[in-house]
């Protein structure tokens, strides 16, 4: 199985597909890359996919440094190692916003980005539920794992999700150390660049160059974004009804918006 070390870790990731543009598939927080394996055989006919898992989830190793820097730096460590890039980050979630931050501070490796939900822009109200679960396993760690997949399926689920999608998040959240399952979360949301958070990442978003697909499932959102956007070929879509998943729950629709997205990108736009 391939393997990269980077500062501190050891990071999985499979390399896989076709094509001369290649997508970095970026998962979520407390999850892993197998999260994308309804999509994978969508996109690798068209693409080369690389995929991996971030430090500390699935085959990576467990590190003490979760510092968003150091997470961004383990994927443009990623994108050299295979080949330097341009590519298009494509994140779910907490991976949403690390394709962000690619985007904004490595430009020169990010041809357009794709963020799935992502975890970037967060209203307060949001944001305080988030952080009562920090606080409650800053004094509790054991109940690390239950108090992430409790806010995963208290936020993130709707009637269309499918059944299994609880046992398949909690068999993985079940492997994180404890002690560690919530420094992810940490490492997004105390990031100097404010990305988290909506008031201060309206600003920080608008420096992207390169173009941008967004796909929300919370209301507004989407409208939100597009205040952000600075390159004319930029979309953000929002599918009422969906939960946090959209990656597994609509992955045919996602793939089909994703490949028809792609193949306009307007050539030239590499910075």
């Amino acid at each position: 199985m391939p393997y990269i070390n980077t500062e501190g870790a050891r990071l999985f990731y499979t390399d896989e597909g076709q094509g001369s543009r290649t997508l970095l598939l970026m998962h979520g927080w407390g999850v892993d890359s197998n999260d994308w394996v309804w999509l994978i055989p969508l996109l690798s006919v068209d693409y080369r996919i690389v995929a991996c898992d971030l430090r500390g989830h699935g085959h990576s190793s467990v590190p003490d440094d979760y510092g968003w820097e150091r997470m961004v730096a383990d994927m443009v460590d990623l994108v050299r190692h295979v080949g330097g890039g341009p590519v298009v980050p494509v994140g779910h979630s907490l991976g949403g916003a690390l394709a962000a931050s690619m985007a904004v501070e490595h430009p020169g490796l990010v041809e357009a980005m794709v963020a799935v939900d992502p975890a970037y822009g967060h209203t307060p109200e949001f944001v305080a539920v988030l952080e009562a679960g920090r606080t409650r396993w800053k004094k509790v760690p054991e109940e690390g794992q239950r108090l992430l997949l409790d806010q995963m399926t208290a936020a993130g689920t709707t009637l269309a999700t499918p059944e299994f999608l609880r046992t398949f998040n909690n068999r993985r959240i079940q492997s994180m150390p404890a002690e560690m399952v919530w420094k992810p979360y940490e490492g997004l949301a105390d990031a100097t660049s404010g990305v988290f958070q909506r008031d201060t990442a309206t600003e920080y978003l608008k420096r992207r160059q390169a173009p941008v697909l967004a796909v929300h499932s919370l209301a507004g959102k989407a409208a939100w974004e597009k205040e952000t956007f600075g390159h004319p070929y930029s979309k953000a879509v929002e599918w009422e009804g969906s939960g946090h998943c959209v990656q597994i729950e609509r992955h045919r629709e996602l793939a089909q918006v994703m490949i028809e997205w792609l193949h306009g990108l307007p050539a030239g736009d590499q910075p």
